[in-house]
């Protein structure tokens, strides 16, 4: 049964867009928020339906922006996602899986609440909590922490001890470290176990079990992983290559990309949008692999006005 899970939930995140991957040689690669350049992107949130998520991040930012009060934020959050859960097949589909996959490794009683930090966990945590029928804690990533109960109304009073944190995706756990776990704690509250939709890499992992919390995930992008799209023909032979050869080695996988499209990258660089620009400028800048001395012409800043 879980196999099965894992299967669909791999064919949903590919086929929605929610996993990216270049296709061919001439094809710029992604920009990572550690500022390095990869070839494949994760945005997990996209598997509920990439209009859904971009229409409800929409909502909910607007939200963020205009109401103070944390319970306030907490009750209009929880309506606008559980009214896109309802509407929405695909998500209601994506979150049944989830909870279905959990219920399959978890044979403990229920957590007694969900917690989701802002912003992205919360399309899974809420609609996670509702389906097992437990409060959800909302974490904001100002220090606030507002429970719910299961109608979305907030609880002044409450006593959960302990609780399963839900989270789109574990990568370097920074936003565990940085929010979750100090909010968590600063109201006595225990993290042991964290469920997320997908795992990218190790430091995270490491990083959370180093601080007592275990790990559990529907989907770890590990190059068996990537194998099974190939397979099931949802990503190309060529994709599936430098997928593994930059999960061997990302500075040999870089030295091929800049081989084969370096002038295009710094040709198209005034096309980024300011994010991307950002953080290819501080590859050019801080050359992470040392490759200046191979590829000079494409760390000379001027070439983008650094």
């Amino acid at each position: 049964m879980t196999l099965d899970i894992q299967d669909r939930l791999l064919e949903l995140l590919v086929r929605t867009g929610a996993i990216r991957v270049r296709m061919s040689e001439d094809e710029l690669p992604f920009w990572y928020t550690s500022c390095v350049p990869g070839p494949y992107y994760i945005n997990v949130e996209k598997i509920i339906g990439a209009d859904t998520s971009q229409k409800a991040l929409a909502d909910i930012t607007k939200v963020l922006r205009s109401v103070e009060s944390p319970d306030t934020r907490a009750k209009q959050i929880w309506e606008i996602i559980t009214n896109y859960f309802h509407k929405n097949t695909q998500y209601s589909e994506v979150i049944t899986l989830l909870v279905a996959y959990y219920n399959s490794i978890e044979h403990q009683p229920l957590p007694p609440a969900i917690s989701g930090g802002e912003r992205r966990d919360w399309f899974f945590s809420v609609p996670f909590a509702q389906l097992l029928s437990v409060p959800h804690l909302f974490l904001f990533k100002t220090g606030d922490l507002t429970a719910v109960d299961t109608d979305g109304q907030p609880v002044a009073r409450w006593n959960y001890g302990q609780v399963l944190h839900v989270s789109d995706i574990v990568n370097t756990a920074t936003s565990y470290t940085r929010h979750w776990l100090p909010i968590l704690n600063q109201n006595d509250l225990e993290l042991s176990e964290t469920f997320t939709v997908a795992v990218r890499g190790t430091p995270g992992l490491h990083e959370l079990e180093r601080r007592g919390v275990k790990t559990l995930t529907s989907l770890e992008l590990s190059a068996e992983v990537f194998n099974a799209a190939h397979d099931k023909g949802l990503i190309s032979e060529f994709s599936l290559a430098e997928i593994v050869q930059y999960m061997n080695s990302p500075r040999e996988w870089t030295r091929e990309l800049l081989k084969q499209c370096g002038d295009q990258m710094l040709s198209s660089f005034s096309g980024l949008d300011a994010t991307q620009q950002a953080r290819m400028r501080s590859f050019i800048q801080n050359d992470p692999y040392q490759l200046y001395e191979e590829f000079p012409l494409f760390f000379d800043r001027v070439k983008i006005g650094i």
